[in-house]
This record gives structure tokens, sequence and C-alpha cells, in this order.
């Protein structure tokens, strides 16, 4: 059936399926109360259906038909449903020209000074058009739209995606203009003709020029020959161009980085991202180092459909004797089924920074299958390390199974065995062979933990040495833990109940034979957990406590006897005392290490006037009831007074002082101060003290400090000073020049008191939109170097 358009202004809002959108418009007027001008009256049981549609519920509300404002219905519609609004227009069939036009598809929002399209094929938006998705705006000339596939088109586009499009792989948005670009739902996002920067300037300082781009949110972005444009001048034209967005980068990013250092001597070292296949990322890396030579590697990533892994190598072929070779191979296969076969490989040989003169290699093969609750797993790996004369062997085979039987009940099984060799070109050799086999079943109930443990350790092949400890064998250990009563008088008891039975082996205990110690073991206890006791608004009782029996084969007993007591005064929410009152003694004898008990009996102090946000005080202080003393030391039963002064007077500094007092000796022990300023311009400035009173020095001095320098200019710097030693035992400064989005980065770094000299001097003109990895403040194996400032409170 034809139906003739007819021209109407006005607000109209429709909601419809898809693929019944010219007929609801001519449904939904026909059930409107009440004369609608311009509005084309048919019958709606002369309507034709299409074939699985079905029509919006609802139709057009009548106070929307009407010229005036706006009303969208509140929420996003479903996937199959839009949401139109639009000024004025007309429509012919499956042929729909609007103006003014505001569509809402499921997660698409479309908006355009005119729409002219067909809705069972195309949309066409132009003026001013705008697309919206996932938090992005894609703005352009035209945009094409495809209602049924939930494609788009976006010509002469311009458009930034935020960091939390990319899955924060980003510090700053990433700005896209260009020819074309196009995308659908759940698949990757394809350009032409695109330009991308993180600068947000008109004229951009950099950008790279791409004739074509692929965009996988959280994986990466590939740019297909890629030109980098640095301050309008060409710099380089690449074939393919990879940003990861799903990996680690390497620490140089995508700029080089130039210096010089005490084992590289000069240097520049680079790195640069390729696309070997589709779900195949790679990353090539050049170094030039003026002691070392020429170093490079490349890392190999894949992730197909049943295979997943990486591969890594490096080299450096012209170092002479000091040659480093390193690589690194890991595969991870699904068989299929539940089951993961996986393979790991790690070779380093003579590695300067790490193990100098020094070849090792790991090898590990695993497989894992995990089917309606039962699991099993098998690996196999070996170990070797060889360098100057010595070398030692390790083999290692291990397989688990377990079983779940529904919810409570669970059962595993394992057996592993280890071969371990060492020796010297010099002397002889040690070698250790075991094989270690244990049964575990659980469980798991609202009122009880039930536990059945039996282990054993096999020594097979030579042993040539034995360990001081042995370990601990159980033939089997029953253990019921955590019972509470569920009825009777003992069900009112705030206690949990334990009984464990079992013979245990331990070995070399028996002094002077080597001989293993066997015998039976039955533990009997309970403990009670926390009890409240309010004694005012602001005083608290909390008490907790245990007993536990324990007795042995050979005619050994013992009991233990646990207290702990907290009285809790509160001046106010956030200051108060706490006195608390800790006891542990055991009685007795036992013939194992493993159930040797401590003893303690002390009491512990606490005060805090943590109000005032300019003042605050801590301190705290115990004493030990037992007079214990050690190694032949006469007993120091008071613990240290400890003292923790924080003054804020203005809110950009904070100082604060601990100070520590032995009250046995009535000397003051240490006093450390911690300075701490926030200015204008992110200015931050810390300096940590520690003063050894008994020797009449600092013994540290560490600082941090961040100034602002000029317009654009930036000092950092962290040095640790060693007043015992009377020496810096790490400096780092880092002048940084701001460049907009690119920043002019001059680092030097001494770390010279490790297992090698660590000190170098580093230039880098780094995007400031690209995570790296940072060597400022940082130790040779890439460790956190800090002044001990810690969180203010």
């Amino acid at each position: 059936m034809k139906i003739d358009s007819r021209q109407f202004s006005g607000t109209s809002l429709l909601r419809f399926h898809l693929f019944a959108i010219p007929f609801l418009l001519v449904q939904n007027a026909s059930m409107c109360q009440g004369p609608i001008p311009s509005l084309p009256r048919i019958p709606l049981q002369s309507l034709p259906q299409k074939e699985g549609g079905q029509l919006a519920p609802g139709g057009v509300r009548p106070d929307l038909a009407q010229p005036g404002p706006t009303r969208s219905a509140p929420g996003q519609p479903p996937s199959d449903l839009a949401e139109i609004t639009y000024e004025e227009g007309y429509v012919q069939g499956s042929e729909i020209h609007v103006r003014g036009v505001k569509v809402v598809i499921g997660e698409y929002t479309l908006n355009g000074a005119r729409l002219d399209g067909n809705i069972d094929k195309e949309l066409v938006f132009t003026g001013g058009a705008t697309l919206e998705f996932r938090g992005q705006t894609i703005q352009g000339d035209a945009i094409r739209f495809t209602p049924k596939t939930k494609s788009f088109k976006v010509e002469n586009l311009s458009t930034a995606l935020t960091p939390d499009f990319l899955q924060g792989k980003l510090l700053s948005p990433l700005f896209i203009k260009g020819e074309s670009i196009y995308g659908q739902r759940k698949k990757p996002i394809l350009g032409t003709g695109i330009e991308i920067t993180t600068c947000d300037l008109p004229n951009a300082h950099y950008y790279v020029r791409a004739h074509q781009i692929e965009v996988l949110p959280g994986k990466r972005i590939t740019l297909r020959r890629a030109a980098f444009v640095l301050w309008g001048h060409k710099i380089i034209t690449l074939p393919t161009l990879v940003i990861p967005l799903d990996q680690r980068l390497h620490r140089s990013g995508y700029t080089p980085e130039f210096g010089r250092s005490v084992d590289e001597g000069f240097f520049v070292k680079s790195a640069l991202s390729y696309l070997l296949a589709d779900r195949a990322p790679g990353q090539f890396r050049l170094d030039l180092m003026e002691k070392k030579g020429i170093g490079t590697g490349i890392v190999q990533d894949w992730n197909l459909a049943k295979a997943a892994g990486l591969l890594a190598l490096y080299a450096i072929p012209t170092g002479g004797t000091s040659k480093n070779l390193s690589g690194r191979l890991n595969n991870r296969i699904n068989l299929g089924g539940g089951e993961i076969l996986t393979l790991d490989n790690d070779f380093q040989q003579n590695s300067y920074l790490s193990l100098p003169g020094t070849t090792s290699f790991n090898n590990r093969l695993g497989f894992n299958r995990n089917v309606l609750g039962t699991t099993t797993s098998f690996n196999v790996a070996r170990q070797s390390t060889d360098s100057e004369g010595f070398s030692t062997r390790s083999y290692t085979a291990n397989m688990a199974q377990g079983f779940q039987f529904g919810r409570s009940v669970s059962a595993n099984f394992n057996a592993d065995y280890s071969q371990y060799t060492s020796g010297s070109s010099t002397g002889p050799g040690s070698t250790n062979e075991q094989l270690s086999t244990r049964l575990q079943a659980d469980q798991q109930t609202s009122n009880y933990s039930l536990q059945l443990v039996a282990n054993t350790n096999i020594p097979v092949g030579k042993q040539t040495q034995q360990s001081f400890f042995g370990g601990v064998e159980k033939f089997p250990e029953l253990t019921l833990n955590n019972y509470r009563f569920t009825r009777g008088l003992l069900s009112t008891v705030p206690a949990n109940f334990m009984l464990s039975v079992g013979r245990y082996t331990e070995g070399n205990t028996v002094a002077g034979t080597g001989a293993m110690l066997e015998t039976e073991r039955a533990v009997a206890g309970f403990d009670v957990a926390g009890i409240r006791y309010a004694l005012t608004k602001s005083t608290d009782l909390n008490v907790a406590g245990g007993f536990q029996q324990y007795f042995y084969g050979d005619g050994f007993a013992q009991y233990i006897l646990r207290n702990n007591t907290t009285l809790t005064q509160r001046f106010n929410k956030t200051s108060g005392v706490n006195l608390n009152y800790t006891y542990q003694r055991p009685e007795g004898g036992t013939p194992f290490r493993f159930d040797q008990q401590g003893q303690f009996h002390a009491l512990n102090a606490d005060i805090g006037f943590l109000n005032d946000r300019k003042v605050q005080l801590t301190a705290r202080v115990g004493y030990d009831f037992g007079q214990t003393g050690f190694a032949g030391l006469p007993a120091q039963p008071w613990q240290t007074l400890s003292a923790n002064l924080m003054l804020k007077p203005v809110s950009w500094a904070r100082v604060q002082n601990l100070f520590s007092f032995d009250p046995n000796t009535g000397k003051m022990t240490s006093a450390t101060g911690d300075i701490r300023l926030r200015g204008h311009k992110d200015l931050q400035i810390d300096l940590v003290s520690r003063f050894d009173p008994t020797r009449h020095k600092f013994g540290n001095i560490n600082t941090y400090f961040d100034v602002p320098v000029a317009k654009d200019w930036r000092v950092i710097g962290l040095f640790q000073y060693n007043g015992y030693l009377n020496r810096f035992e790490s400096r780092n400064l880092q002048i940084v020049k701001d460049l907009h989005c690119l920043e002019a980065v001059l680092t030097y770094t001494d770390n010279p008191f490790g297992f090698r000299t660590d000190r170098q001097i580093m230039f880098q003109l780094r995007i400031k939109g690209l995570p790296t990895y940072q060597r400022f403040g940082t130790g040779q194996f890439g460790q956190a170097i800090d002044t001990s400032v810690g969180q203010g409170f």
C-alpha cells in the first residue's frame, strides 16, 4: 500500500521498532485524541506488517504530536527500538526527510540539522552531525547510519577518544581527524586519511598522519603508512605503527632515550611496535651502546583462537667477551574440553644488569584439566645455573588431582618429586632427591569444618646431605575445627571448639642421632571470640581467649592458656585510650618443634588526640610482666615509649616528629622529623631526618623536592644521605621542560652501593599522553626509592 507524503510541522516523538517505523507513524496518528493537523489518518487494519515485526507500544503521545518543546522519554531505549525527536519534515513510505533531528538507538545517539534516508537501508545526517556512543562524541560533515546492523560511517570527522574508552592505556584524550571513519557494534573502528595526536591545540605540536587506522579498544591502535610530524616537520614514515593498549610499554615508550651510563657508556635506545598479523602484535628494540655494542631484540605476542603466547629475544652480538643473550618463550594452548597446555622457557646468558658471567635455563611444561568439579594438573620443570666453575641443577615434577562433591565436600591428592644437585669443579657436589605425597579431604558446614590430612616424604636416589629440619609427616591427622553447638547449654557459649588426633613424624629432631621422631598426638581446646561489653556510652571492654590441651604418645603433655582483653575509652569520635592486656603461657612440654609455643604476658597502652587537624598527638608504651631476658642479657620489662606529634599550622605545611624513649635506661633512643610543604603549581618539598642521641649525629637525611622554575621548567630531586657513613647512598635529579603535549626530560641517577654501580645521565623527548616506565627514583632492579615519608594523617 502506498502512503502519500504530507507536509507537517511541530514536534513529534516516535518510539518504534526499526522494522516498522513507517507504519507506526500512521498507527500512532490514529490513536491520538482529537484532531491533529497535517498527520495522515489511515486505518490501522490497512497497514501492511513486516514479517517478524511488531508495533511499538503506546504510539504517538498526543501532547508530543502538537507543536511545542520536545519531551524525551527517560532512559535509553532497547537496542531494537528507537527514539526520534525532530522539528519538521515529511515521511513517504520507508523514506524519511526531517530537520532538527535527534535519534537514540540503543547506545547510539545521532544529531543533525537534517536527516535524509531510508529506514530499512541507511540514514544520512548532515549539518553539524554528531554521533555519541560509549561516552564518545564523533563529529562530521555527514554521518551514515544503518539501523539494522548498527554500523556507521563518519565523513570529514573530528573526535577525541577518552582514556576511559581506551581502557586507561593513555593519560590524555586521543584526538582524531580525517577523511572518514567506519564502525560497527563489537567490531574494530576503521578510518582512512587520519591524523591522531594527544595535543589539543588547533595546530598540534606533533601528530601521526596515517593512510589507514584501526582501533581495538583495550587492545591496540594500528596505523598503516604512518608519518610522524613534529613541529611541522616530517621526521619518519613507517609502513606500520602499532600502539599496544593491552601490555606494558617498553621503558622508552615510543621516543628514543639518549644518555651515558657506567656500564654502557654513551647510548641511544629505542623501541618500535609492529603488527606481524591481525592478532600478533610485536615490538622491535634497538640499542646502540658505546661499551656494549649493538643490542637488538623483539617481543612477539600472539593471541589466536586456541593459542596465546609471547616470544622475547634480546642479544648484544657485538659485545665480545661480554656478550649478552636472553630469551623467553611462553605459550598457552586450549585443547578444548577444559584442558589447557602451557609451555614456559627462560634463558639468560651473561646479563651485565643482573647475573654477569652466569648462564641460566628455566623450562616448564604444564597441563590442567577442569571439568565438572574435577581438576587435574601435571607440571614438569627444570632449572640450571652455571657460573665460574659452580653449577646447580634442579628437576621437579608434580601431579595434583582434585574432586568436589556437592558444595561442602572436597578431596585433593598431590605427589611432588624434586631433585637438586650442586657442585663445583674444585670440590665434591651434593645431591638431594625426594618424593612427597599428600592427601587432604575437607567438609565445610555452617557450624564446623572437618579435615583429614595424610602426607609423607620418601627419599629416593642419592642423599649427600640432610636438612636440619626435615619437615612434618602425618599418618594421618583428623581435625574438627570451628565447632559450635547448636543445642543445649553449650550453644549459649560464644566459643568455637576444636579436636585433633593423629600420628606425626618430624625429621632430625633427636639430638645427635639424626633419627626421625615419631609419636601420636591429640589436641582439644576452644577459642572464645571477641565479646564486647559496653560499660558506658564511651567505654568498651572486649574479651577474647582460648585454651588447648596437648597429649603425646610418649608421655609428654602440655596445655596453653591465652587471653586478649582490650579496654577502650573514647574521648570523642577519634580520640581515646586503649589498654590491651595479652597473656599466653604453655605449661608442660612437647617433643615436637612444630608444637613449641612462645609465652608472653604484657600490657600495652595507646593514647591519641586526633580531633584537631592542626595538632595531633599519639603515644604508645608497654610493660612486660614476664620480665623475660634474651641471650643472657638482663630483662627489659618496659617497651619503648613512642610519641608522635603532628603540627599543621597552615594548609600547605605539615611537621611531624616521632620521639622514642627507653624507660629502662631513661634515655632518648631516636628522634625522627618529617617536614612536608605543598605550594603553587604542584610544588612539593619533603625532608625526613633521623637523629641518634646516643651518637649525637643524624643517621639519615632524605629529601624529595619538585619545584617549578620559571614558566615551563621543573626541577625534581631525590637524595638519601647516610650520616653514619658520611655519604650519599642515592642521588637522583631530573630537569623537565614542559612543551605542552610533550616534555623534554634530562635525568641523572647515581645509586653506587648495590652489587654494581648504577650511574647514568639520560635525555628523552616524551609524549605526555603515553604512559612510560620512569627510571627516576628507582633502583637497579626497578624497585622504588623514597624518603620514607609515608602517608600523612
